[in-house]
């Protein structure tokens, strides 16, 4: 799963899709759609990510439909499930970031030695190079120590540190020693390919393999990621609140100067379609300093191409439910 982190915005937008960071619980998980009857060949979706955007939706543009959901910190590591592929991503949902360990050994890291480091230092998945790298190289596993930050749940709570070590692979499989060290014992889980999913997890706290993702259906993914951004004159990564496509598999591409209604197959003649992960990304909403209220850009009109070929028009029109709570993206599209 390749995310890319690689746009630099500016000040003003930045500040615009800080997360906040008041209590709220994780369970917060009211991910169902709101089809609305279109009146013309359009159709109204909205979905609910939570007002601390603590849900992660796969929505299927194809069948309008959520074909999966879960807390964002359900998960501590993905592995790619690609034949070809083998992937250690980090949770981006929950800003973690890794580090490689190479002044002391796995049984010896422990709680305080990772607290005594300085979390600057630790590194986020990125476009080329994934802050879980190298312990796979020639054909043989490299049995890398990496120590993993967990990030911050839904509320803004520090999820502690991990450990972890690639102990096999096989092209098939992976097999990991690991601990959360905050509860101090040590696991050893094989990870194996299976299905059509992108990615297949591993929750570290509970000493789990979970399938999260729908099995090779989806189409966006609506949640936190961090993204590489300028605020103050400074790059910081920072977290914010969007769409991810799936990848491989999804195309998309922001088409300028189009009005939603008129929008046409011919439309796309001089847009080249990207399997960019954020092409639709989080910048199609913007925030009030006055207000702190957000506004949806309907003018911001995104092509879809899906693994089946069809090709759609979305725009956002809303941010809000009915009832005023944020983090419920609304959004027409229709099929070209």
């Amino acid at each position: 799963m390749k995310i890319s982190f690689s746009r630099i915005k500016c000040f003003l937008l930045a500040t615009a899709i800080c997360v906040g960071v008041s209590a709220c619980s994780d369970d917060d998980d009211s991910s169902v759609i709101t089809p609305v009857t279109p009146v013309t060949d359009a159709a109204t979706v909205q979905l609910s990510m939570g007002d601390k955007y603590g849900t992660q939706i796969y929505y299927d543009i194809e069948s309008n439909k959520v074909l999966a959901s879960n807390a964002i910190s359900d998960w501590t590591l993905g592995f790619a499930n690609g034949a070809s592929d083998r992937k250690i991503a980090l949770n981006y949902a929950t800003g973690a970031r890794a580090i490689k360990i190479e002044d002391c050994t796995y049984d010896n890291l422990d709680l305080t030695y990772a607290e005594k480091l300085n979390l600057d230092n630790f590194q986020y998945d990125s476009d080329d190079t994934p802050a879980i790298d190298g312990w796979y190289s020639d054909g043989n596993v490299v049995s890398n120590l990496y120590l993993i930050h967990n990030g911050t749940d839904v509320g803004g709570n520090d999820l502690g540190f991990s450990k972890i070590t690639v102990t096999a692979y096989n092209g098939s499989s992976y097999t990991v020693k690991f601990a959360d060290l905050s509860l101090g014992t040590s696991h050893e889980e094989t990870i194996s390919k299976s299905g059509n999913a992108t990615f297949r997890f591993l929750d570290i706290p509970k000493s789990t393999v979970k399938d999260l993702e729908p099995n090779g259906q989806w189409d966006l993914l609506f949640t936190k990621y961090m993204n590489y951004i300028t605020m103050g004159g400074e790059s910081i990564w920072h977290s914010v609140v969007g769409v991810l496509i799936k990848e491989p598999g999804t195309t998309g591409a922001l088409m300028p100067d189009t009005v939603f209604n008129d929008v046409t197959l011919a439309s796309l003649d001089n847009v080249t379609l990207t399997n960019q992960r954020d092409v639709i990304g989080y910048d199609w909403k913007s925030i009030s300093m006055a207000t702190k209220l957000y506004t949806a850009d309907p003018t911001m009109i995104y092509a879809i191409r899906t693994e089946d070929g069809n090709t759609f028009a979305l725009h956002f029109t809303d941010f809000y439910d009915e009832s005023g709570t944020k983090g419920a993206p609304k959004f027409e599209f229709k099929k070209l």
